[in-house]
């Protein structure tokens, strides 16, 4: 176990084991039946202090859940602090660079997965394509784009939708349905239903209804003629 920088950082497998076998022997020395000493147990790690034995074993322990690995000496440290404090020391301007094509990377473990791509050893296989990704993310992202597959296709751009719904919501807007639409015999407008047909050819009648001066359209009202020009900007 070294000590530098006033952080303590395990160097081998025999450290942590010490560490392991210190805290195993506390509670092995804990007799129940014995009165509480007066004087406290201290952490070796943060210092924190105990009254008595088989609760510092429990603190211990939880120093081992929490050690951090430095990626690229693989060093064991007791905190992200002193994690952060050693790279800053010790690899911030360390670069791995690979050797076939010479892309650099800030950590070993970069550099290992890149090495993979060169292997064609991949961390993550889809079972979808057979395409391999060695960043779950990466992974997860690719599958998701199988699984959430576009199998509706617009017959007129080609646009591809995951639901059929959607599909045919576009199809109004792409005007593959238009053929489908009845035209005003006068202006050539067409409309989904006859309904909406003849409603429009009120305007053609009464000439007194309210029309566009930029693209001759009728409205009934003046307010038609309002949401018209604001939404088209005709003046």
């Amino acid at each position: 176990m070294l000590d530098y920088l006033g952080v303590q950082v395990l160097t081998s497998d025999s450290d942590i084991t010490d560490l392991i076998t210190s805290a195993d022997l506390l509670e092995e020395q804990e007799d129940p039946n014995n009165p509480i000493e007066p004087n406290p147990k201290k952490c070796n790690v943060c210092h924190k202090e105990f009254t008595e034995k088989c609760n510092l074993s429990r603190h211990m322990k939880k120093h081992l859940d929490k050690m951090e690995k430095c990626q690229q000496c693989d060093k064991v440290f007791y905190t992200k602090c002193d994690l952060s404090c050693h790279v800053d020391s010790f690899h911030k301007h360390i670069v791995f660079q690979c050797t076939t094509c010479q892309k650099s990377f800030k950590s070993k473990t970069g550099l290992s997965n890149h090495n993979r791509e060169h292997s064609g050893q991949f961390r993550y296989l889809c079972t979808y394509c057979g395409k391999g990704f060695n960043y779950k993310r990466q992974f997860e992202g690719h599958k998701a784009g199988h699984e959430n597959e576009r199998n509706f296709s617009c017959s007129k751009c080609g646009k591809s939708f995951q639901y059929e719904n959607s599909r045919y919501n576009h199809a109004k807007l792409c005007g593959i349905n238009k053929e489908k639409y009845v035209k005003c015999d006068q202006c050539g407008k067409a409309f989904k239903c006859i309904k909406y047909m003849k409603e429009h050819q009120k305007c053609h009648l009464n000439p007194d209804r309210y029309q566009c001066a930029m693209c001759g359209n009728y409205y009934q009202n003046r307010s038609g003629l309002h949401k018209h020009v604001k939404k088209t900007g005709h003046n």
